[in-house]
C-alpha cells in the first residue's frame, strides 16, 4: 500500500508528536500511524512508529498491516527499520507481501503518475504522486525515480538531484531544464526531448538503441556526446565546439538546422535521412551519404570542395555560394534536375554523372544543365 508524503513535517516535531504515545499517555491508532507516514520518511520517526506497533498486543497488530507495508513501499529504509518490519510481517503472516515490495523494482510499475525521490537515510525522502512534481518538496542529493510512462519535467532546475531514473519505454519531456546530474541515463527511454537545455554539468549522456532524441538548441553538449544508438536525432541550433566526435546509427534520420563547429570526422554515410539546413560545414572536408539515402542540403555555409549525391535516392539542394565547390556528382541528369539545384551560369566546376561509362567529367556548360 503506497502512502505518499503529502504533509511533510520536521522530524523533531514528529518526535514530539510521538512522545505521548511512546510513554503510553495516549492510545496509538492506525490513523496516527498513517499521519506519520504522510509526514515523513525519517528513519527515526519510522522506526518509532514500527516499534509502537510491535508493542501492541498480537491481536491488534493485524490492523496495521497496510501501514507496515507502506513503510517500505517506494521508500528506502535502514537495516534496523528493515529488520523490525520483517519481524512484524513474519509474526502477522504477511512476510511474502513485504518481500514482494522489497524486491520490486519501482520503475516496472504499471501504474502511471508516480514520481518519487529517495535520498540517503539521514535525509528525509519525500514522496510525491503528481505527474508534474514540485521539486521543492524533495531533499538534496536525492535520486529522482520517474515511474510514469510520460514524464513532464520541463523548465526545471534539477540541481538538487544526484541521479534521474526512468521507467522502461518512457517518453521524457525535459525542455529548457538546467543543472542536470553529471551522469544522465536515458537508456530505458523511447523518446527524449532535451531541447533548449543547458548540459554544462553533464559528463555522460546515454540513450537507448532505437530511441528518438531532440537536442535542438541545447547548450554545452558533453565532449563525449553519443547519439550513435538513436534512430532519430534533432541536432539543430547546436554549437559542437566541445564535442570530440559525432557518430550516427545505421539507418538513422538526422536533422541539423543552424548548427556549427561540427567535429571534423562527422560522417553521415550511415544515415538513411539527412537534413542539413543553414548549417556551417567548415570543419568537414567531405560529405558522404549512403546508398538510397534521402538528403536535404539547404542554404548551408562553407561546403566541401567536392559534393557527391550519386548514391542518394532523393536529394533536395539549395546552394547560395558555389565559390569553393569544384565538382558535383549525380547518378544521372534526371537526379540533378529532380534535386532542384540552381547552378550559376558562370560556375567553372565539373558535373559528373556516375551512370556514364566510362565516367566523364563534363565542364559545366549550358548543355549540362
Amino acid at each position: 500500500m503506497f502512502i505518499a508524503i503529502t504533509t511533510p513535517q520536521n522530524p523533531l516535531r514528529l518526535e514530539n508528536t510521538l512522545r505521548p504515545y511512546k510513554r503510553g499517555e495516549k492510545p496509538f491508532t492506525p490513523e496516527v500511524a498513517t499521519q506519520i507516514l504522510q509526514s515523513t520518511n525519517h528513519k527515526k520517526n519510522i522506526y518509532d512508529t514500527l516499534e509502537l506497533i510491535a508493542s501492541l498486543p498480537k491481536e491488534e497488530q493485524a490492523q496495521y498491516k497496510d501501514i507496515i507495508l507502506a513503510a517500505f513501499d517506494h521508500r528506502e529504509q535502514p537495516a534496523d527499520n528493515l529488520l523490525l518490519g520483517k519481524k512484524l510481517a513474519a509474526s502477522n503472516g504477511f512476510e511474502y507481501e513485504l518481500n514482494a515490495i522489497l524486491t520490486h523494482d519501482p520503475l516496472l510499475d504499471m501504474t502511471d503518475g508516480v514520481i518519487y525521490a529517495s535520498a540517503p537515510h539521514t535525509i528525509t525522502a519525500y514522496i510525491n504522486a503528481k505527474e508534474t512534481p514540485d521539486l521543492a518538496e524533495y531533499p538534496k542529493d536525492a535520486t529522482l525515480y520517474c515511474t510514469n510512462s510520460k514524464v513532464e519535467l520541463s523548465h526545471m532546475d534539477l540541481a538538487k538531484f544526484a541521479a534521474l531514473k526512468f521507467k522502461a519505454g518512457a517518453n521524457v519531456q525535459m525542455f529548457n531544464c538546467q543543472n542536470f546530474p553529471a551522469d544522465l541515463d536515458f537508456s530505458t527511454c523511447n523518446e527524449i526531448d532535451l531541447s533548449y537545455t543547458d548540459l554544462a554539468a553533464v559528463k555522460t549522456l546515454k540513450f537507448k538503441a532505437g530511441s528518438e532524441v531532440n537536442l535542438y538548441g541545447c547548450q554545452n553538449p558533453p565532449a563525449d556526446l553519443d547519439v550513435s544508438m538513436c534512430s532519430k536525432a534533432n541536432l539543430g541550433n547546436i554549437d559542437f565546439a566541445r564535442v570530440n566526435s559525432l557518430k550516427f546509427k545505421e539507418g538513422a534520420a538526422i536533422k541539423l538546422y543552424g548548427s556549427q563547429n561540427l567535429p571534423a570526422d562527422t560522417d553521415f554515410s550511415p544515415c538513411q535521412k539527412v537534413c542539413l539546413f543553414k548549417t556551417d560545414l567548415s570543419n568537414l572536408k567531405s560529405l558522404k551519404f549512403r546508398e538510397g539515402a534521402t538528403v536535404e542540403l539547404l542554404n548551408c555555409q562553407n561546403l566541401p570542395e567536392h559534393l557527391d549525391f550519386s548514391m542518394c535516392s532523393k536529394v533536395d539542394i539549395e546552394i547560395k555560394d558555389f565559390s569553393a565547390i569544384t565538382s558535383l556528382k549525380f547518378k544521372n541528369r534526371q537526379q540533378q534536375e529532380n534535386s532542384r539545384i540552381q547552378i550559376p551560369e558562370d560556375w567553372q566546376g565539373n558535373i559528373i554523372y556516375t551512370d556514364d561509362f566510362p565516367l566523364l567529367s563534363r565542364i559545366n556548360s549550358i548543355f549540362t544543365r
